[in-house]
């Protein structure tokens, strides 16, 4: 019996296929395509694919470099958050010399004590530095411009930054939606060039794979005694339950490469059986590290939530 499914399925849909060996798989196919255009058959599929890849690869490049500038504006907003800190600590004995802790002056400054302060974190850091700000202004009389100057300068940095930092945020994750849609636009590509050869060349095995060179992506099969098994899940935001597109997968300790959570989840191949520790990770999350239990030809199924 013919199994119509598996000739449908796009075969190139898989994250067994990396993005190295996907690249060059398809810059292989494009110059065997090239090579047998005599007759310019081939001419709309060379380029359509080459559209293809160039959009894919191009956005790759893209959101390499959008989020490196995300980690460094992050980078950026925690220096200025931890000085921030740092600063209070200081200054909180400058405002005691003038304010004694139990007048409503001080209490201004420190309504929760210097502790609200010294575990400020970014929710309420713009509030915090807003309050300094205010409090020294009502105050400057006794405080002086310059300390004034001190929370006028944190809080324009801090926002600015903090800006920048949440509109990277935004274009990071449109660069990535739009790297699994690129993606997906050439694997359907190929998908459409394999039938087209099929179409052109009916029944000649022999013609159609001169058009692929299929070791470039072929992959082991994992049997039942290979002590090795895989993983697969999806890694969802805790709040809003949304797909985190392209959080990393590691399985720690072991040679498995690196899995991408996509819009369908991720997938693991060739992990060692055992107990084993996988992290999850995405940029603005706390990593997590989960223990797990990988059977042998089995698939063990983890969802994540960061």
């Amino acid at each position: 019996m013919i199994i119509f499914e598996s000739i449908f399925k796009n075969q190139f849909d898989t994250e067994r296929i990396s993005d190295d060996s996907f690249k060059k798989f398809v810059e292989d196919h494009i110059q065997r395509l090239i090579a047998k255009n005599g007759l310019g058959t081939f001419t709309t599929a060379i380029t359509d694919t080459t559209n293809a890849y160039t959009s894919y690869f191009g956005n790759m490049s893209s959101e390499d470099i959008a989020l490196a500038v995300q980690q460094s504006l992050t980078q950026t907003n925690d220096n200025i958050l931890e000085s921030f800190k740092d600063t209070v600590s200081q200054k909180e004995g400058f405002i005691r010399s003038f304010y004694n802790v139990n007048t409503p002056t001080y209490q201004e400054f420190f309504p929760h004590g210097i502790t609200e302060y010294r575990q400020a974190n970014k929710a309420n850091a713009e509030t915090l530095m807003t309050r300094m700000k205010a409090a020294s202004t009502v105050h400057v009389a006794d405080l002086a411009a310059p300390f004034v100057a001190i929370w006028t300068a944190f809080l324009t940095n801090w926002t600015a930054s903090r800006s920048a930092q949440l509109l990277k945020i935004g274009e990071v994750d449109s660069t990535k939606t739009m790297t699994a849609d690129t993606r997906n636009a050439l694997e359907t590509q190929l998908m459409k060039n394999l039938f087209f050869v099929g179409f052109t060349f009916p029944g000649n095995v022999t013609a159609c794979m001169d058009f692929f060179k299929q070791d470039i992506i072929r992959y082991d099969v994992s049997s039942a005694s290979d002590n090795f098994g895989r993983i697969i899940g999806a890694v969802r935001d805790a709040i809003t339950n949304a797909i985190l597109l392209d959080a990393e997968i590691e399985v720690l300790n072991t040679n498995v490469d690196k899995a991408k959570n996509k819009a369908d989840g991720y997938k693991t191949h060739k992990v060692p059986i055992g107990n084993r520790q996988v992290r999850f990770s995405y940029p603005g999350k706390t990593p997590k590290i989960i223990d797990i239990t990988v059977v042998d030809a089995g698939v063990t199924t983890l969802n994540v939530d960061l």
